[in-house]
């Protein structure tokens, strides 16, 4: 048999009961393993290559293990049919260290690369639920509010006026909310049409 068909049907062995969140299982572990691996292979990879290590990149590389760390734990438990703690465990973790790397860094540093703030949305909205998905919404919107506090403060320090580090303010706020709106009336939309073919 083809390895990767082999490694397909592995993932797809969870022993979970529920029939949407063991359709969800293979998925959420590919996810959770990417993480687990390759946040310090691309760790290696910058230390490797020269790239310079100072205060902040120490304590960013530091959230990053333990992301990679709970990230495992998170497919240890899938394996072990507990879908849905280890989702939440994996979001959890997430929005921890978003939020200390925002207080470290801000949010203008952080603003170019979305992936970790809209895949938390994407997991809570489509794996968790609706529900789930607007508390992961308020959650993350604290943490921005976290992450401008910390662009305030430079600003503040470097006697840059205040408005200048909240100028992305709206943009963040509408962006998210159109984002969160349309995933919240997706999952409805799927949630319906599942109801009506059972």
């Amino acid at each position: 048999m083809n390895p990767f068909k082999r490694f397909g049907q592995w993932l797809r062995s969870a022993p979970i009961d529920d029939p949407i969140d063991r359709r969800n299982a293979p998925v959420m572990q590919l996810l959770l393993l990417f993480y687990g691996l390759l946040l310090p292979v691309n760790w290696a990879w910058r230390l490797g290559s020269g790239g310079e290590i100072n205060e902040s990149a120490t304590w960013i590389f530091a959230i990053d293990m333990l992301v990679a760390l709970l990230a495992l734990a998170s497919f240890a438990m899938i394996r072990r049919g507990t879908f849905r703690p280890a989702i939440m465990l994996f979001l959890a973790m997430q929005l921890i260290s978003l939020s200390l790397t925002f207080a470290t860094t801000g949010v203008l540093s952080q603003i170019i690369d979305p992936a970790p703030t809209i895949l938390t949305l994407v997991i809570s909205g489509l794996v968790l639920g609706r529900r789930a998905l607007w508390i992961a919404f308020g959650l993350l919107m604290c943490v921005f509010a976290i992450g401008f506090a910390a662009d305030v403060r430079e600003a503040t320090l470097r006697g840059i006026p205040v408005i200048v580090p909240l100028v992305n303010v709206p943009a963040v706020l509408i962006s998210y909310g159109i984002i969160t709106i349309i995933l919240d009336r997706s999952i409805r939309a799927l949630r319906e049409s599942l109801a009506e073919s059972n």
